[in-house]
């Protein structure tokens, strides 16, 4: 049987609207409204947040989602893999270990 998986990528930070995915929208974190609307898709079995920060990931464990950890070289606006196939295997790495 597949498995069907959802990435959230939410880094603390931002470079335009800082905290973001921490900030309250109608009473709850925006984080929180991206993994509910997950856990509501009939097609997503699970579901992974890709993050370095700590209130991030509670929030998304609170909720059920798995977390993966960003690295801190990873955390700036520049920064990031050098292909695709890194970021993939980086991931997989990851969640095979959950």
């Amino acid at each position: 049987m597949t498995t069907t998986f959802a990435m959230i990528t939410a880094r603390g930070g931002g470079s335009t609207f800082y905290r973001k995915n921490t900030y309250p929208l109608l009473g709850k974190p925006v984080i929180a409204w991206a993994i509910e609307a997950c856990l509501r898709a009939q097609c997503v079995d699970q579901i992974f947040v890709w993050t370095e920060d700590k209130e991030i990931r509670s929030i998304a464990e609170k909720l059920g989602a798995h977390c993966l950890t960003r690295p801190k070289s990873m955390v700036h606006y520049h920064s990031g893999f050098h292909s695709a196939e890194e970021f993939n295997r980086n991931k997989y790495d990851q969640i095979q270990a959950i």
